[in-house]
């Protein structure tokens, strides 16, 4: 399934083999994780588990080339809130450039499917593009 998303034009990143926090484990550990996902993903591209990272666990990261990506909006999905409040937890923040994060999980599943399709048809009539990160 992975190398049919991949081969379908998906963007794919590096989240660590673990879903490791990075503010509660040493670098030793982290690092451990994201060469080990690196070796499945094949990509320098990386957005960090919770969106937390230590200063030392980024200054590595960039030196060792990798890309890292944050989200700008967080919708919330896997919480337990409405579809309604998930879509409005992104639509309130969403601009221009905005990167919003969903989950594809089987908690988020319900808000994932009303929020993002609501969202990608609301903006996509006012003129709004979606496009895939590059790097």
């Amino acid at each position: 399934m992975f190398n049919r998303i991949k081969n379908e034009g998906h963007v794919v990143a590096n989240h660590t083999q673990n879903h490791v926090k990075g503010l509660h484990c040493n670098k030793e550990e982290y690092f451990t994780s994201v060469e080990s996902c690196e070796k499945l993903t094949n990509t320098l591209l990386f957005r960090p588990p919770y969106g937390q990272l230590r200063k030392s666990q980024y200054k590595e990261l960039l030196r060792k080339n990798y890309k890292i990506i944050m989200w700008s909006i967080i919708s919330y999905d896997y919480e337990k809130i409405t579809p309604e409040q998930c879509y409005s937890n992104v639509t309130k923040h969403l601009k221009n450039g905005s990167i919003v994060l969903f989950h594809d999980n089987i908690k988020a599943e319900v808000n994932v499917k009303y929020a993002l399709a609501n969202m990608l048809k609301h903006y996509s009539t006012k003129g709004y593009k979606f496009n895939s990160i590059s790097f």
